[in-house]
């Protein structure tokens, strides 16, 4: 003969009825009501969807296992990419040091300016007869330089107002090639200022209006 059923709250060992012990054999049990409150389904109803939810935390799984398993295959970065030292080659804008304090490029271009001035542009321009140099333009005197052969080219630098030779020409250039190198100079008068190489200097111009003032 089965033992009846106790009341936990009841310490009488008094028999439950029927409706009573259906009703105690269909009360969910602790791990019933601990899959209901976690899932939010009954054990005895929604099987599919049961299956559907452990299918999705199954696939979850292995998503995270395999992308545990890519990473450990990814080699640390090397020292040398994580250290990389910073170049000493300028920037476009400079260093750091030239952006801080303006005032050294200053310093540096004009020193390299004075290493190397610019050079200046020259002339050509052709002597009609053999042409006496001077190194004094003022006067037509100082010491006199090498003479220029005629229907010769030379470069001249510029042009300056001087002494006036007879026919009134008070313009002067001062020849840029070598031997004169700067140091001596030669009456316009003498040149054809106007491209010819030959001919007669009659009617060509007194100086060549390109040349620059010296």
């Amino acid at each position: 003969m089965p033992t009846p059923l106790h009341r936990d709250i009841d310490s009488s060992p008094e028999a439950f009825s029927v409706e009573e012990i259906l009703n105690e054999r269909t009360k969910p049990t602790l791990w019933q009501r601990y899959w209901t409150s976690l899932t939010g389904l009954t054990p005895h109803r929604n099987i599919a969807s049961a299956v559907a939810l452990i299918t999705i935390l199954m696939a979850g799984i292995t998503a995270v296992s395999e992308t545990a398993a890519h990473d450990s295959t990814i080699s640390p970065p090397s020292s040398s990419t994580m250290h990389k030292p910073r170049s000493s080659k300028p920037s476009e804008y400079g260093t750091a040091s030239d952006i801080l304090h303006p005032e050294s490029v200053t310093r540096r271009a004009a020193s390299a300016q004075a290493q190397n001035p610019p050079v200046a542009p020259v002339f050509a321009e052709t002597t009609g007869g053999a042409t006496t140099t001077w190194s004094d333009y003022t006067d037509a005197g100082g010491n006199e330089g090498p003479t220029i052969p005629a229907y010769t080219t030379v470069q001249v630098s510029c042009r300056i107002s001087g002494f006036a030779v007879a026919d009134g020409n008070i313009w002067w250039y001062r020849i840029a090639s070598s031997p004169w190198r700067n140091t001596f100079f030669a009456s316009a008068d003498a040149f054809y200022n106007n491209g010819a190489t030959s001919g007669s200097l009659k009617g060509t111009p007194f100086y060549d209006p390109a040349l620059p003032v010296c």
